[in-house]
């Protein structure tokens, strides 16, 4: 925190609302100035997201918390081949996915990973549009920043082991197929 007497501390970093902040990290800013309550509490998420994840990483510690408030950790989902999707109620491509994904969750292939889906957007309107897979919220796409993902509609496999099974696959027809995908095979 900076204390100071006729806002030139604001002035420097041509902040001329409040609240307004910046992540400053080894003496350097890190983020663009975030303006507002809100915008605060995205920063602050991502100043303490972990580092981003490959293919054969494990998924680090991330907790998000599910659509009745039940908080998940990524990190301790094992034990089952999961596909998590990124998504967000107002991206007009997850709009036009919504059918398939839908179709897909009252039919999944066999073999089929548990579908895990990981939103940004109000839970009102992640509500709205009546998945029957888990929800977890991620309101300032933390999550999709730890993998990689870059944008809605977007999916990654993690495998039994808790490690990222795949490359990020973007836009619906990579997401599907993701989805269709069988276990590897061991030789």
């Amino acid at each position: 925190m900076l204390l100071q007497v006729d806002r030139e501390v604001a002035g420097a970093y041509l902040a001329d609302q409040t609240p307004s902040g910046v992540l400053v990290r080894d003496g350097r800013v890190a983020s663009s100035l975030a303006l507002g309550t809100d915008a605060i509490r995205g920063l602050v998420v991502h100043a303490v997201l972990p580092p981003s994840v490959s293919k054969g990483d494990a998924v680090p510690s991330l907790k998000l918390a599910d659509l009745k408030g039940q908080v998940v950790d990524l990190a301790h989902l094992r034990g089952r081949r999961r596909l998590i999707l990124f998504w967000n109620p107002s991206c007009g491509f997850c709009e036009q996915m919504l059918p398939d994904v839908k179709g897909w969750e009252c039919n999944p292939p066999k073999d089929a990973p548990e579908l895990l889906i990981v939103s940004a957007g109000s839970p009102e309107d992640i509500r709205k549009q009546e998945f029957r897979s888990r929800v977890l919220l991620d309101p300032y796409f933390g999550a999709s920043q730890v993998f990689n993902s870059g944008g809605t509609p977007s999916a990654v496999l993690i495998d039994e082991e808790g490690r990222v099974a795949s490359e990020v696959g973007v836009g619906a027809q990579d997401v599907l197929s993701l989805a269709r995908s069988a276990p590897a095979v061991s030789a």
